[in-house]
């Protein structure tokens, strides 16, 4: 993370410490429900069903998790598709936003075929496209991938690394992205901190405050301008998917239960 940036005071430091629900949180989680509907919903790239019950705060710690279900659950918009697997999604949208910032987020989570974490950023405004992939951990090819996600496996682009991308265009599949280098640190078993900053004119990604990528306007400014509109805010949303049609679906041999956890979230507001 750049010095000066540092040198400032954070807008917001969540550590989760000594709270036990995720309405004391800068998040809320996807999948509440109503009186009249389960709230349980999905999204069209993978095998999930998003459960607001997958989303806790305990031990200091929010926690998502991605749990075997007894029965698959078939969605009417989804219909070709039986979906095993509960998962936690869980969003600032209200609580915490801004057009240009920083945010550190320091995590660890479980690395199996199929489980697939998110750190990302969305807009506001859902007629915007921008999109900001702080951390992807694909980890491992499950069941039914594209032949080219086995050969990013037998490249090592999949081993113990995660992808940062931008989006700038979902329809017409425009977006910049780039591996982390390999690391020896353990992703799955210890806390490591990844964060990106933002501003008009550059996105910077960092793996323990150490630049691993950087995308800048110049050279895309009608992509950019359209995707990150000045003043245009976003929130952060930390997710877990159930695999993903180039990636595959979890394998059945995945434990019942696997977890993510998120210990800090820290964010330089750059709007105030």
């Amino acid at each position: 993370m750049r010095q000066d940036v540092l040198n400032l005071e954070p807008t917001i430091v969540e550590t989760f410490e000594g709270k036990t629900s995720l309405e004391e949180t800068i998040f809320t989680a996807d999948g509440q429900p109503t009186a009249n509907y389960s709230g349980e919903s999905y999204v069209g790239y993978d095998w999930g069903v998003i459960k607001a019950s997958q989303v806790r705060v305990e031990d200091n710690k929010m926690i998502l998790s991605m749990d075997k279900r007894s029965t698959p659950k078939i969605f009417k918009g989804s219909p070709d598709k039986e979906r095993w697997w509960d998962v936690g999604w869980a969003r600032t949208r209200g609580k915490v936003e801004f057009a240009n910032g920083a945010v550190e987020v320091r995590s660890r989570g479980a690395m199996h075929p199929g489980f697939w974490v998110g750190e990302w950023t969305r807009m506001v405004n859902g007629a915007l496209d921008g999109e900001i992939d702080f951390k992807e951990m694909f980890n491992r090819p499950g069941d039914s991938p594209k032949p080219g996600a086995l050969q990013e496996d037998a490249d090592g682009k999949l081993h113990n690394r995660y992808k940062t991308t931008v989006h700038f265009n979902y329809a017409n599949k425009v977006s910049v992205g780039e591996f982390s280098p390999i690391t020896p640190a353990k992703l799955d078993t210890e806390f490591h901190t990844y964060g990106f900053l933002k501003t008009d004119e550059e996105i910077i990604f960092y793996f323990e405050r150490e630049e691993v990528f950087r995308v800048t306007r110049k050279g895309r400014e009608a992509a950019w301008d359209a995707a990150f509109p000045k003043g245009e805010k976003m929130y952060l949303l930390e997710c877990i998917q159930a695999g993903s049609e180039y990636y595959g679906q979890p394998p059945a041999s995945n434990p019942d239960h696997l977890e993510y956890e998120i210990d800090q979230v820290t964010v330089w507001n750059f709007d105030n």
